[in-house]
């Protein structure tokens, strides 16, 4: 992957041995050098991937089907995408920062090959958020790499605090790092914001959503309040109806491939009442139809809690992540391009197989939105 320095335990000299990480070399760490995340993602050419979710929400699952639908990808006549881990992101580190490149390191080395392989139940994420950072490149295309960095972070972020806490005096809601709150506040280009709502929390539907729902709700609300107005009007946000399988089994249910848009909408209006509102009302500037998007997801199905999909199912669960990685792309692709270039022409999609046809580069959520968003 790359010849950079990793160690053992920061600052003790020890190199890591085995594994697509390993490194030969120590660099010191240079504590006063490190910018905050806003300056590093834009010295980086770097685009942001916000994702919020309570916890059995199934964000690392979602990476995890991103990475998995990239690394099979060529295999079937798609197009073949190169994705290797963002390493020019934490060129600059001190030892908090070194602690966070090894748990994405991790993540995109061991935790998601495990995925893939189906060996082992998914690791819970670590107590600090922090971006999994992938530079993503059409095999066969003179064009460069396009960066991207996707966020991992604790589902108990998004979820209101313990009724006992509250009652102790604790806030209802628990406050964004002061990371996140920085690249809020400082990334001067666009973002990509996705809210994943799972169908239910476990494995049947319990209805089990209202803490899902007041989190992302509360999570919206302080990314208004952090997001300058400006800089809002350039970002993208997606609402993700997470766990799709739950509602529609892929093996005998035709709404697993194919859904009318307003089914999904009055399934989040039930669910997600309060959140689903706060979204499809953000202010997030005029032209908003392309930068607010929803739809249906499924990363995989589980059996004995490991990831398994079968093989006659694996073109229908890759849809979800190649539409997603689309959609991601060409929000990352138009920021990326030279003032003055045209992006009408340029090439804002890694899969063309799932982009509809005969219609524009949007999705058909986003022809139902023109009707129900600010009703």
């Amino acid at each position: 992957m790359s010849d950079d320095t990793e160690t053992g335990t920061p600052g003790s000299g020890r190199p890591r041995i085995g594994g697509l990480s390993a490194y030969t070399q120590e660099v010191p760490y240079q504590r006063e050098q490190v910018p905050a995340l806003s300056e590093r993602l834009e010295e980086d050419n770097r685009h942001p991937v916000m994702i919020f979710g309570s916890s059995k929400s199934g964000k690392s699952t979602m990476i995890m089907s991103f990475i998995n639908a990239l690394e099979k990808s060529g295999r079937d006549g798609s197009v073949g995408v190169s994705a290797t881990f963002g390493r020019s992101f934490y060129a600059k580190r001190d030892e908090r920062t070194e602690t966070l490149m090894k748990a994405a390191s991790n993540f995109f080395d061991t935790a998601a090959h495990n995925f893939i392989l189906g060996r082992q139940a998914l690791i819970a994420t670590q107590d600090l958020p922090y971006f999994i950072p992938i530079d993503l490149k059409i095999k066969g295309s003179e064009s460069d790499a396009v960066k991207i960095a996707l966020l991992d972070s604790k589902g108990e972020l998004y979820e209101p605090n313990n009724p006992t806490n509250v009652s102790a005096g604790a806030p209802l809601y628990r406050e964004f790092s002061n990371d996140l709150i920085e690249i809020m506040r400082n990334y001067s280009r666009g973002i990509s914001l996705i809210c994943l709502a799972p169908y239910s929390l476990g494995e049947a539907d319990l209805h089990d959503t209202a803490n899902s729902d007041a989190g992302l709700f509360a999570a919206l609300t302080r990314y208004a309040e952090a997001r300058p107005e400006q800089n809002r009007y350039d970002d993208s946000l997606l609402f993700l109806l997470g766990k799709w399988d739950q509602a529609a089994n892929p093996m005998r249910d035709d709404r697993f491939n194919r859904v009318d848009g307003q089914s999904i909408v009055n399934i989040l209006a039930d669910r997600y009442s309060r959140s689903w509102d706060n979204f499809r009302t953000l202010p997030i500037g005029a032209n908003d139809w392309p930068r607010r998007c929803f739809m249906q997801y499924s990363s995989c199905s589980f059996v004995d809690g490991k990831p398994r999909i079968p093989d006659h199912l694996v073109d229908a669960y890759l849809r979800y992540p190649r539409t997603v990685l689309n959609w991601i792309y060409g929000n990352a692709r138009r920021f990326e391009l030279k003032e003055g270039d045209r992006t009408d022409h340029a090439q804002l999609v890694l899969f063309p197989d799932v982009v509809p046809r005969d219609v524009r580069m949007e999705t058909v959520s986003e022809w139902i939105l023109r009707a129900i968003v600010r009703k």
